[in-house]
This record gives C-alpha cells, sequence and structure tokens, in this order.
C-alpha cells in the first residue's frame, strides 16, 4: 500500500497549522479518486520539519512541507497522483 503520512505530534507546529484539515482532505481525496485500499494516509508523530511553514506531509519518502488546506488538493494531485502509479503499485516508496 502507498503511505502518505500528515504531520500530527501533538504540541508541534503542524498540529497548530491545520494539520487535522489536512489530513481529513487527503483521505476524502482518496475517496473520490477510488484509492481506497490502495493509497493510506495516516497521522504522524513528527516529521522532524517544525520551522517550516504549514504541515509537513511524507509521501511515499518525500517530504513536503508548506501543505495547507488551501493547497492540500494541489499536492494531492501533483505528488500522491503522480508518485502512487510509479511507486505504489510495486510496493517502492
Amino acid at each position: 500500500m502507498f503511505e502518505v503520512l500528515v504531520c500530527m505530534e501533538s504540541n508541534g507546529a503542524c498540529k497548530q497549522q491545520m494539520a487535522e484539515e489536512v489530513l481529513a482532505r487527503f483521505q476524502s481525496l482518496i475517496q473520490e479518486n477510488d484509492l481506497t485500499g490502495q493509497v493510506s494516509v495516516q497521522p504522524s508523530p513528527c516529521l522532524g520539519l517544525c520551522k517550516a511553514d504549514g504541515v509537513t506531509v511524507q509521501i511515499g519518502t518525500n517530504l513536503y512541507t508548506g501543505v495547507t488546506p488551501a493547497n492540500a488538493d494541489y499536492v494531492f494531485r501533483e505528488y500522491v497522483l503522480y508518485l502512487f502509479p510509479k511507486q505504489g503499485k510495486t510496493g517502492v516508496g
């Protein structure tokens, strides 16, 4: 399964920058794109980029910062939908 992790450190910067909303939007986008059972979006402990603006998201093996509810659709389309066919179906990532 292709995995997407959203930083949700309980007292961290990401949680304060609307990480819960980003997580919920990514979960909705998985359903909207018929990827349930193929792509998993889960909360994650700190991903180590607390000083970055926005939420940190790990997509496959790549970290992305600056994710917000306003750009979550773009990030999903440009990175999850782009990387998933390349990595998710082969188990890499």
